[in-house]
């Protein structure tokens, strides 16, 4: 295998890893949806946390400011559902304004989007009501 194919090919892998771990915090976001119906508000907020983590990383290594804006913005939305659970499941008034304040930087960010590109700023709306579901 030449040095070419070897780029190439470690090119590939590195996409694949990416996407895997998206798939990964996907996962959590999923997971987080699941516990938070059945009520299990403190595992919710826990899986929240992880999704928002593994976005934010994926945020970072984003090479597209596409790419990295929706990550970043599922980020902000993961970490404040994250804090809107564990508010609900301590009773505690502190979490549930630092939610709040989180839930009006993603809808800053997202309405910020929406009148730069239209069809960007629907699909993370599509995405945050998949969230809230």
């Amino acid at each position: 295998m030449n040095t070419t194919q070897r780029l190439e090919m470690k090119n590939w892998l590195d996409v694949n890893g990416g996407r895997a771990r998206y798939c990964d915090a996907r996962i959590d976001l999923e997971e987080a949806r699941i516990l938070d119906k059945k009520g299990e508000k403190s595992p919710s907020s826990l899986r929240y946390q992880s999704a928002s983590q593994a976005f934010k990383v994926l945020s970072a290594e984003a090479q597209s400011p596409q790419t990295k804006e929706e990550l970043g913005t599922l980020h902000l939305l993961c970490e404040a559902w994250s804090r809107m659970k564990e508010a609900e499941s301590k009773a505690s008034p502190e979490l549930y304004a630092e939610a709040s304040e989180l839930f009006l930087a993603t809808e800053k960010i997202t309405t910020k989007e929406k009148n730069t590109d239209p069809r960007h700023g629907q699909r993370l709306d599509m995405q945050s009501s998949r969230v809230r579901d």
